[in-house]
């Protein structure tokens, strides 16, 4: 027992204190029927995740089973915040409590509890994390979903392996350039370059890819005359991007000297100077 040692915090500077610590968690054994999963922050369950629950129910050990954090909501049900995939491995293996800590939290609390407890812990895809923020009204992610909205377009939610196989026409997993876009170009800009890609690519799924929409963008940016035309999403219409892109990968193959975007920016730039004789480089 001498090996034993307590709390110490004497070393640590001063802190800022936050102005509120949120409700106390009450500890209590909840039945795994009342429990409930809030699509709206909680992650899929993917087949990568089905494997990792079966592997936990098949080692499972309550000494490694730590409290899963819910919240009550309306219908005398409990929603996960944290903890679905032990809850689930409890379930396969015959229990039907799990022990809870219960937190009182508005859906958007809950939200923000979801992104904190899991980005810290665990691995939640940009995606996932996106669609948490949104739920707990996240401003950045407010924004980014506002312009997508404003443009047709659907950021669609993780869905492991084959992403672009699995997307619909208007839906795209290329957050991370939607994010990038609106912070270089702007609003409007963005706004309008994902409109352009939906209309060239609405028949098709899985078309709305990370490069097109940067491609489109900086065209605009760089042409603010063309952004501007009334017809313009009639125009893209008429323009399949996926076929351009396929041939500036080709080019770029061939020529390492040369970027594939670089070489969709001229194709686009040759189209539109086509179609409105205002062209300005790329």
């Amino acid at each position: 027992m001498s090996d034993l040692r307590p709390i110490d915090i004497a070393d640590y500077p001063q802190i800022a204190r936050p102005e509120t610590f949120g409700a106390a968690p009450q500890l209590q054994w909840i039945k795994i029927a009342e429990l409930a999963i809030d699509p709206d922050y909680q992650r899929e369950i993917t087949d990568a995740r089905r494997k990792s629950i079966r592997a936990i129910a098949e080692h499972f050990n309550w000494g490694y089973f730590s409290a899963v954090m819910v919240s009550p909501v309306p219908g005398g049900r409990y929603a996960i915040i944290d903890g679905m995939g032990r809850t689930t491995a409890a379930a396969l293996c015959g229990f039907d409590s799990v022990p809870c800590a219960v937190i009182i939290a508005d859906k958007r609390e809950q939200a923000r509890a979801f992104t904190a407890v899991n980005g810290a812990v665990s691995v939640v895809r940009p995606l996932q994390r996106f669609k948490a923020e949104v739920a707990a009204g996240d401003p950045e992610a407010m924004r980014i979903k506002a312009v997508t909205d404003r443009a047709g377009v659907v950021i669609a939610g993780p869905a492991g392996g084959k992403q672009r196989e699995s997307a619909k026409p208007n839906e795209t997993f290329a957050l991370d350039a939607i994010r990038r876009s609106i912070a270089k170009y702007g609003e409007a800009t963005t706004e309008k370059a994902l409109h352009c890609v939906a209309r060239s690519c609405e028949a098709k799924g899985g078309q709305m890819r990370t490069q097109l929409i940067a491609a489109v963008a900086l065209v605009l940016h760089n042409n603010e005359a063309w952004r501007d035309q009334r017809d313009l999403d009639r125009t893209f219409a008429g323009i399949d991007l996926d076929h351009l892109w396929r041939e500036a990968t080709a080019e770029a193959h061939t020529n390492p000297n040369v970027n594939a975007r670089d070489v969709l920016c001229g194709m686009l730039v040759d189209a539109l100077a086509d179609r409105y004789d205002e062209p300005e480089a790329a």
